[in-house]
């Protein structure tokens, strides 16, 4: 009987755990999703050959809104206007280029701070950093 116990414990503590667990992506979900809102710098770019190349004395803004819009402008003229989403891992973003047209892109969120975004473009194959722009 005392097996039975400790087994019916066991398996409490571990659906406990898994709550727990749970929470915690929640949790890390919403708080990812609430720092991208805001206007980033974009200071490095990394391809898949290993290149880097340094941004930090361009001027390449990325603005996130909380509705879910946003534009890249490069030395204050607009690239392109966008809308995302965030799933929890992957961002997605249309980009609605003036000349072009809409362009769908699929990003992955690989680090979020308060003051950097990592994020990782599939389109491109590359790592782009960002850093909060000064108010």
């Amino acid at each position: 009987m005392s097996r039975r116990l400790a087994a019916a414990a066991a398996l409490c503590l571990a659906l406990l755990l898994m709550l727990v667990g749970c929470g915690e992506k929640e949790d890390a979900f919403a708080q990812n999703k609430a720092r991208m809102v805001g206007t980033w710098r974009m200071t490095a770019y990394a391809d898949g050959d290993g290149n880097t190349y340094d941004f930090t004395d361009k001027a390449v803004l990325f603005t996130y809104n909380a509705d879910g819009t946003g534009e890249k402008t490069v030395a204050g003229a607009v690239e392109y206007t966008f809308t995302y989403s965030y799933d929890g891992k992957h961002l997605y973003t249309t980009a609605a280029y003036p000349d072009t047209g809409r362009v769908q892109m699929r990003n992955d969120l690989c680090t979020a701070t308060d003051d950097t975004l990592t994020v990782f473009s599939y389109d491109e194959n590359a790592t782009i950093t960002l850093v909060r722009a000064e108010k």
